[in-house]
């Protein structure tokens, strides 16, 4: 355990902030049937417009808002496993007996393609 985090310290911005944004972008996307509801209750049963102006309003920002905030998670994982190479550093794999070569990129890249090309048939078998 001690040797992953002589690795993983170099993350600790990343790892304390990215579960962070997450539950703020999963907060933003549970609020959405609240403000339903308020609207519905406050502003169409009653039929009162500004109701519905003012809370839909609200909607849109928050979804905003959490779009950007997933958006700034997206990409702050990104660039701190861009800055620094863990696998190249700590988990190579040496191919002096091959007449071939990976590099850390393609196979992150590949591994990338190989996830996205399963997740829709995941998604379909719920």
């Amino acid at each position: 355990m001690g040797k992953y985090w002589q690795i993983l310290k170099r993350y600790k911005v990343g790892l304390l902030i990215s579960p962070l944004l997450v539950l703020i972008t999963v907060l933003c996307e549970t609020v959405q049937p609240m403000f339903m509801a308020e609207i519905i209750d406050n502003g169409v049963m009653p039929r009162d417009l500004s109701v519905i102006t003012r809370i839909g309003t609200y909607m849109v920002l928050v979804s905003v808002g959490g779009l950007l905030v997933s958006i700034v998670n997206t990409f702050l994982p990104a660039s701190e496993s861009a800055s620094v190479q863990i696998y190249e550093e700590h988990f190579s794999i040496k191919y002096n007996n091959y007449p071939f070569s990976i590099s850390t990129n393609s196979v992150q890249l590949r591994l990338s393609q190989g996830l996205l090309a399963i997740y829709p048939a995941y998604n379909r078998s719920f």
